[in-house]
């Protein structure tokens, strides 16, 4: 994964509710 792409990631989950945050989350396992 892009460094920046994964900055741009942590930076949706930070903002995030935890819910959605779970969610891409578990996005982020099944892209990397």
């Amino acid at each position: 994964m892009s460094p920046i792409l994964a900055l741009l990631l942590a930076g949706t989950i930070l903002a995030a509710p935890p819910t959605l945050a779970t969610g891409l989350d578990a996005l982020i396992a099944l892209l990397s």
